[in-house]
């Protein structure tokens, strides 16, 4: 719990700003209200493991594909897809299905570390899947990225990382959300507002690395890090399951 604290306490001190605008004037704005619930729910623990595996997985999209934009609006979708459908049910059968969706909630956050243990250990080398053989990681990753047309990979992300909800991201969705959707003339919008919100921060970040990898000098350093790069990315993912572990489990 003393790393959930943490996270807690360090997402709380980013998220400060939005959370005064929100309390200042997102009650009065329905839209803009959504929105900054949603930045300040990407800087909830639970999102902030999500986004960190987000942008692993999207750096290395960056740099291999072409198609990192359509990707990153297929991973938005995703999540737009949980809360609408969440907002949807709210909407249709009242604020008292939220506290009966806590149990379902918690397992789903919990599933997170298993999985991330596990494809962090597959890109360290260390596990084999039978349906990956003897061709790098790299060229795999291609094969499965292409076999669904490069999309279907980034959308099921979006969505898996949504149906984890820790207790702040609960409070802001089902506390904060859900009832200025529901007393708003503009409420069956504000769940699809809401999403596009936890993705702005991650959002930032990795356009402001796709301008940096335009540099073919930076473009061609990267490239040679490859090895190094799948190692450090499969210690990170290992790192999340651990830490979500400690915190969920």
């Amino acid at each position: 719990m003393d790393w959930y604290l943490y996270l807690y306490q360090l997402g709380s001190w980013f998220a400060k700003p939005f959370t005064s605008l929100y309390f200042g004037m997102g009650e009065q704005a329905p839209l803009i209200g959504a929105l900054l619930l949603g930045i300040i729910g990407a800087f909830a623990p639970c999102q902030l493991s999500g986004n960190v595996a987000a942008f692993t997985v999207f750096g290395k999209n960056l740099i291999n594909k072409g198609t990192f934009g359509y990707n990153l609006v297929l991973f938005i979708l995703g999540k737009i897809v949980v809360y609408s459908a969440l907002g949807g049910i709210v909407y249709m059968f009242g604020e008292q299905l939220s506290t009966q969706a806590i149990p379902v909630f918690q397992w789903a956050r919990k599933l997170l570390a298993p999985l991330f243990l596990l494809i962090g250990l597959f890109m360290l080398g260390w596990i084999r899947l039978p349906f990956f053989r003897t061709q790098s990681f790299l060229k795999k990753m291609e094969q499965f990225t292409d076999r669904f047309h490069g999309g279907m990979q980034s959308f099921l992300l979006g969505f898996t990382f949504s149906l984890g909800f820790c207790p702040t991201m609960f409070w802001l969705f089902f506390g904060l959300a859900m009832p200025l959707m529901l007393s708003s003339s503009v409420g069956p919008l504000l769940p699809a507002v809401f999403a596009v919100g936890t993705t702005i921060p991650l959002m930032i970040v990795l356009l402001t690395f796709a301008a940096a990898s335009d540099r073919p000098i930076i473009m061609k350093q990267y490239r040679k890090m490859g090895s190094l790069t799948q190692k450090l990315a499969g210690v990170i993912f290992i790192l999340l399951g651990i830490s979500d572990f400690f915190t969920f489990w």
